[in-house]
This record gives C-alpha cells, sequence and structure tokens, in this order.
C-alpha cells in the first residue's frame, strides 16, 4: 500500500499542540536544527506577510498499525523537518523575527526583534495570522520502508543531500548498522566534529567496510555507497554486517574509554578510521595520550619540528611522511601506511622510546603556538 494525499487544513497552532504526536527523527531523516537563525526567521516573515508555504510529507499512522512505525507515533517527517523545527521554535521564543522585518500590509509598523511571547502581547492580531495559518501537509500512507526512504530521496533530489544522507535512507542491512554504530558513546560524547550533515554516519560507514572487509579498502564516496548497495538485495549477507557491527562495537567501547567528552583530539574526524584500526590490533590502552603527543608533532611548522631536542631524525621523517599521507584517508595505500605508521610509534610511546617530558612537550607546544602566530601575522 502507497497513498499520497493531501492531509486536512490544520493550523500552525493545531501542530503545535501535537508535536508530541510526530516523530521528528525517523531512520530516514537528516539531522535536524540544520537552519540558522536568519533561515528561521525568513519562515516566520513569510507566513506572517501569508507567502506560500512548501508542502510538509508525514507518514501517517493514524489509520492502521504499521511496521516501520518504531516509535508508535501518530506522524513521522519525511520531508519538511526544519519548517515544522523552526515553526515550533518560535512559538517557543527561541529566536525572534529578523531586524529587517516588514509587514507588508503595514510597513510603518516595527515590529523587528519581537519574539513570539510579545508580538503576541504588543499585537495579538498580528500573531493570530500567525497562529492560524494552515500548514500544507500530505499525508504518506504506506507500510513499506522502501516506499519511504525513496520518496525522501525524491523530494531532496534538487537539494544537497550528503552521501551519508542519501545512504541513511537506502535499504538493506548496511543503513540500520550504520545509524547504531553513529550512537554509540564514541560518537555522540567523545568526537568533537560537526554531526550536522551526516558526518557521523559517514565515519560509521568507513568503519563498517573496514570491518567487513577485514582489509584495508577505499573508502571514499563510490566505495561506501558499494558497500550499501551489495548488501541491499541479499538477506543471507545480512549477517556478514552483523559480524562486522559487532567488531566495530568492541573497539569503539575501547576507544570510547580513552577519550574525554567533546574531546579537542577528535576534531576532526579524517583520521578516526586509522585510530580504529590501530586500536583494534593493539588495543586502545593510552591511545588518547599518544595522540595528544602525536598530534602536537605533526601540527609543528618544519622549522620547529626540526629543532625538537628530543626527536631523532628518524622520528622527524615519520611526522612528516604521516603529514604527508594524512591528505589521501580515503585511500587504501594511504590507510595501510599510516596504520603502519602510527602502530610502530604507538608501541614506542607505551614503552616510553617516544616520549618526552612534561617540560619539553610544554616548552615545544609554546613554540609552535608562537610560530603559528607569527604565520597568521605574516599572512594578514
Amino acid at each position: 500500500m502507497f497513498q499520497v494525499r493531501a492531509y486536512e487544513a490544520r493550523t500552525v497552532t493545531w501542530w503545535y499542540q501535537r508535536r508530541g504526536d510526530i516523530d521528528f527523527n525517523p531512520p530516514f531523516q537528516r539531522s535536524g536544527k540544520l537552519w540558522s537563525q536568519k533561515d528561521k526567521s525568513y519562515l516566520i516573515d513569510s507566513i506572517i506577510n501569508e507567502y506560500d508555504f512548501p508542502k510538509i510529507y508525514l507518514a501517517d499512522f493514524n489509520y492502521s498499525q504499521s511496521k516501520i512505525n518504531l516509535t508508535n507515533k501518530k506522524f513521522a517527517v519525511i520531508d519538511g523537518r526544519q519548517r515544522l523545527e523552526a515553526v515550533f521554535d518560535f512559538i517557543e521564543n527561541r529566536f525572534s523575527l529578523a531586524d529587517n522585518f516588514v509587514l507588508e500590509g503595514q510597513p510603518e509598523l516595527d515590529l523587528t526583534g519581537l519574539r513570539y511571547s510579545e508580538l503576541r502581547s504588543s499585537h495579538p492580531q498580528i500573531a493570530l495570522v500567525f497562529e492560524q495559518f494552515n500548514i500544507p501537509v500530505m499525508s504518506v500512507i504506506t507500510d513499506d520502508e522502501a516506499k519511504i526512504n525513496q520518496l525522501f530521496v525524491r523530494m531532496n533530489r534538487n537539494k544537497p543531500l550528503t552521501g551519508a544522507e542519501i545512504r541513511n535512507a537506502m535499504q538493506g542491512a548496511v543503513p540500520p548498522a550504520i545509524r547504531t554504530v553513529a550512537q554509540h558513546s564514541f560518537f555522540t560524547d567523545c568526537c568533537a566534529f560537526s554531526t550536522t550533515r551526516g558526518q557521523d554516519k559517514n565515519v560509521a560507514a568507513k568503519l563498517l567496510l573496514l570491518a567487513q572487509s577485514n582489509q584495508f579498502v577505499n573508502t571514499k564516496k563510490v566505495d561506501l555507497d558499494s558497500f550499501v548497495i551489495s548488501f541491499q538485495e541479499s538477506s543471507s549477507q545480512a549477517s556478514e554486517v552483523e559480524v562486522a557491527k559487532a567488531r566495530t562495537l568492541k573497539t569503539l567501547d575501547a576507544l570510547a574509554a580513552e577519550f574525554d567528552s567533546n574531546d579537542p583530539r577528535l576534531k576532526a574526524s579524517g583520521l578516526i578510521p586509522v585510530y580504529f584500526k590501530v586500536a583494534e590490533e593493539h588495543g586502545a590502552n593510552k591511545l588518547g595520550d599518544f595522540l595528544a603527543f602525536w598530534n602536537t608533532l605533526a601540527s609543528a611548522p618544519s622549522e620547529v619540528l626540526d629543532s625538537a631536542d628530543f626527536l631523532d631524525e628518524q622520528m622527524i621523517s615519520r611526522v612528516r611522511l604521516f603529514t604527508l599521507l594524512k591528505r589521501n584517508v580515503n585511500d587504501s595505500y594511504a590507510l595501510q601506511k599510516l596504520f603502519v605508521l602510527l602502530s610502530v610509534e604507538f608501541q614506542r610511546f607505551r614503552r616510553g622510546l617516544s616520549q618526552a617530558t612534561q617540560d619539553q612537550m610544554n616548552r615545544f607546544r609554546n613554540r609552535v603556538r608562537a610560530a603559528k602566530k607569527a604565520a597568521r601575522k605574516e599572512r594578514q
């Protein structure tokens, strides 16, 4: 069954009162809260000035029980999450009308910077226009997840969806496994990089691919897409994905114990597959400490690195090779070389052979900061 039809006209207020009945985060959705305040204010401007509002598509579970209704709510957002969130955020006073807002019917009226509660208090008739605005909603009735996913992709075909967002809406055993991995505390608590466009799911897909392949392979977009597609049809291969997921989660358990919340050592996502393979092979104990040491060396300007009195020429060469290789972290050759390089240095670090004293590292960090500051000043 698959049917798309217009939902009966309902106002902003009606939908807000039923926001608890809406699943804003079904599996096929992109991350929420992507819009800037400017984007949100512009949408409210359009509503108050009574311009057209793009249709919102909701999976409608009011008619029957559905196996794809994972939260037992009456609706799930297929397309229009950012718009609904903007409307509800305005009602909850999370942002205000723009500083350049103009009420086109009464341009002399200054409403700039007003929040919803202020608008309702000082200009109730204008607030009423917003409250009684009918949100155009399309009701999607189906119990076929593939149809929902395909509709989501089609609705966003002309929008800049990321590879991770498109893969998330695909079928088969891999997308749910990616979501499970991305929900691990290593990603939700430790990683400090942005996840607003599915960056966590992108890294999770790379880890699963490496675990499933059991060797170093390319992890570019085309490779991740092929990985998902290869498991779409065959249910007999799903066990391979489950094994890879279990291996991945086990290693992430060990990694999560080595890092702090929102850890600055995990500000970038590119090298996480390498860290993952190192931890899988050698254990994660002291990996966080090692990366704090190693990444300081790798970020140092050449002249500072060359003059470090606690580094020998061999280690300086390895640092430079690491810096060169990390530019191609999706290439299987670079991944393997980075793994070997970090494996050697990680083991040396744990034996105390490649560490520096705290005083030496403090002096080194100060010199790195000073050199970078001087370089920025020179560029200006």
